[in-house]
């Protein structure tokens, strides 16, 4: 089986909201709507079948796979 194929741009915003822990003000610093943000995310994370960032409606919280997918 192959591995999927994981877009570099993904990374570098999933990067972007983990820098800062928010996923408006990565949203405003990547210049993209929160929505297409969030979208783009959530694909990501199912390409990779693993779930990254937990959040909710008060907080964004990175997963222990999460964390580890940042610093490397």
């Amino acid at each position: 089986m192959d591995a999927p194929t994981i877009p570099l741009n993904d990374i570098a915003l999933f990067v972007e909201i983990a820098k800062r822990k928010s996923f408006s003000q990565a949203a405003k610093s990547l210049d993209m709507p929160m929505s297409t943000l969030s979208r783009r995310i959530r694909a990501f994370e199912q390409t990779l079948g693993l779930r990254l960032i937990n959040r909710n409606t008060r907080r964004l919280e990175l997963t222990d796979v999460g964390m580890l997918y940042v610093k490397h």
